[in-house]
């Protein structure tokens, strides 16, 4: 059985990947040095937004658990 930060991570992992990877892709295009290499840099660029989609996401997980699974805290001060 897995973990709920497993869970999450998982559904984080296709965002984490697409703006890794729209980085990379920004650093490739934007730099002129670059951008005469880019039939060879973007799919690198993809590789390692690829491996290091992974780890980034179970980082992030925690971070996005609901801190109570009840009902919000009511404010009842008058």
């Amino acid at each position: 059985m897995t973990s709920i930060r497993t869970h999450i991570a998982f559904a984080l992992a296709p965002s984490v990947f697409a703006v890794l990877y729209g980085a990379g892709t920004l650093v490739v295009l934007c730099l002129p040095r670059l951008a005469d290499h880019s039939a060879r840099l973007l799919p690198n660029a993809m590789l390692v937004a690829f491996f290091a989609t992974p780890p980034i996401a179970y980082a992030l997980a925690p971070r996005l658990r609901a801190r109570s699974a009840g009902p919000p805290p009511r404010n009842d001060r008058r």
